[in-house]
């Protein structure tokens, strides 16, 4: 997968998509060396797989290039009637038992709603952490 830049402000990253194949509660290793920041998307309206949801993201934030990684949840979806609200998805999502540095957005990807606060979170977490060099 290519990076892609984005902005938002003042502030411009370097984004490259990391991928999680799930396959029989395996999950591939992926490469998350100099990772500063985690965007998670949720399907808000996808109860009926909010617990694997939930150990997916716990089994990828015990990865040890991501314990110092600011984590962006967005929960995608809240324009539908049926979405978890994003207090109900901290539950869910047991967010309490992660030790990085999180926060929830509720959001909707086709209207764009939530979406620059969010980033807005990430880019001002992550321009205060220290730059890790390339190894």
């Amino acid at each position: 997968m290519s990076a892609v830049s984005i902005r938002s402000g003042r502030c411009g990253s370097t984004v490259r998509p990391l991928a999680l194949i799930v396959t029989h509660a395996h999950i591939a290793t992926p490469d998350y060396q100099n990772t500063q920041g985690v965007i998670f998307v949720v399907d808000s309206n996808d109860t009926d797989r909010v617990n694997e949801v939930a150990e997916t993201l716990h089994d990828m934030l015990g990865y040890e290039d991501l314990h110092d990684a600011s984590v962006l949840i967005l929960a995608n979806k809240q324009d539908l009637p049926n979405a978890m609200s994003a207090a109900l998805l901290i539950d869910r999502l047991r967010l309490q038992q992660v030790r990085q540095q999180w926060y929830i957005q509720a959001s909707c990807a086709a209207t764009g709603d939530g979406l620059y606060e969010g980033l807005d979170w990430l880019a001002k977490t992550c321009r205060n952490k220290p730059r890790l060099s390339a190894t």
